[in-house]
């Protein structure tokens, strides 16, 4: 493709549902520009594919968990979710919900793919209801402008420093996939500084190295396994080791894993000539 001017992109449709080109499946239900609700949060829920939503349909069918559809939308009404909860613990709630439903379907249905919460929905007393999309929003502080200031002042492109490595190791391929990975935080900072622990050989070679402190690898290490210290994110469900007495934050240990990182690949980096001359 040549050097071009685009004036305009049109959008990808976010979660295209695909429709059953079988007749093997039929879903008959009546269509109401209503729907009868007894509690206050609704949880709006869609899915991959029609089957996806007869199986799931089908499971909760009969239930005290209802499958409630709206104008070809669809919401999952469940008691556990108290009229007290606020929104955040409502939030939380909704996301406990949704994993256990799909759970309990693939045990009744192993075909089932799952179904996913788009939004937590707040039902009002005159009938109508909101859609809240809840996100983890980060605030830089104050004490970050410095080393943002410093980076911004920098030389142009200064991703070209480690581009060389990024292109031809796939270990740094690796770890910087999982440093910047969405999904469980907690496990992928983990599965980053794995792979550099792979690469030294073990974790006394990696200490050795100079990449990370010995107190800093095992405070993170405590707390990334252990359930008591961060909850369902924890690489372990039930360990039985004594849990951190002063286990990291999420903050402290994005931190922690981007600076073994960036001390790694530096190391390589360094290593590259030497490495070249011995070839």
């Amino acid at each position: 493709m040549g050097l071009q001017n685009i004036r305009s992109i049109v959008p990808a449709v976010k979660h295209p549902r695909v429709k059953v080109s079988s007749n093997a499946f039929i879903r008959r239900t009546p269509k109401l520009d209503y729907a009868k609700a007894r509690q206050r949060w609704w949880i709006h829920v869609d899915f991959n594919s029609d089957i996806d939503l007869y199986i799931f349909e089908k499971a909760l069918t009969g239930s005290e968990i209802r499958l409630v559809e709206l104008h070809d939308t669809f919401y999952v009404e469940d008691a556990r979710m108290p009229e007290t909860a606020d929104m955040g613990e409502a939030d939380r709630l909704a996301e406990t919900i949704i994993a256990q439903l799909n759970g309990a379907t693939r045990l009744l249905c192993p075909c089932f793919q799952g179904v996913r919460k788009e939004s937590l929905v707040e039902l009002l007393d005159n009938g109508t209801g909101r859609g809240i999309v809840g996100c983890e929003v980060t605030v830089h502080g104050t004490s970050d402008f410095p080393a943002i200031t410093s980076f911004l002042a920098s030389d142009a492109a200064p991703i070209s420093s480690i581009l060389p490595a990024l292109k031809s190791n796939e270990d740094v391929q690796e770890a910087l996939y999982y440093l910047g990975a969405e999904g469980n935080a907690w496990a992928n900072l983990y599965k980053a500084c794995e792979v550099i622990e792979d690469h030294a050989g073990d974790s006394r070679a990696m200490l050795q190295n100079g990449w990370c402190s010995r107190s800093a690898w095992e405070r993170f290490r405590r707390t990334a396994n252990h359930q008591e210290a961060i909850g369902r994110f924890s690489r372990h469900a039930r360990s039985q080791a004594e849990p951190p007495p002063d286990p990291m934050t999420i903050a402290e240990a994005r931190l922690f894993a981007g600076e073994l990182v960036k001390n790694w690949i530096e190391s390589l980096i360094a290593d590259q000539p030497r490495e070249a001359t011995l070839a």
